[in-house]
């Protein structure tokens, strides 16, 4: 079990640069004050969708790398049956 900040650091080493870049955008409209549909219409709603997913995953795999052991065990099951399911899909 890691703590929060190792967590989040271990976190964001895992995004690619396009990621970091679209969190870095979304972060800096809103320290400058823009509301949440400013920042949508500033980065255009694809990006700003993107940038809110990466932020939705980001703060999931940050709670599984806090959680307990068996938690991530157990999290790491559901995640390989999930990646087995979108294959035999595709």
């Amino acid at each position: 079990m890691k703590n929060n900040m190792e967590a989040m650091e271990i976190a964001l080493s895992e995004l690619n640069d396009n990621e970091l870049g679209l969190l870095q955008e979304c972060r800096e409209l809103q320290k400058a004050g823009f509301t949440e549909d400013e920042a949508q219409d500033l980065m255009g709603s694809e990006s700003f969708n993107e940038a809110k997913s990466i932020m939705r995953e980001l703060a999931a795999r940050i709670e599984e790398l806090t959680a307990p052991p068996l938690l991530q065990l157990a999290a790491r099951s559901r995640k390989k049956r999930k990646d087995l399911i979108i294959d035999m899909e595709e």
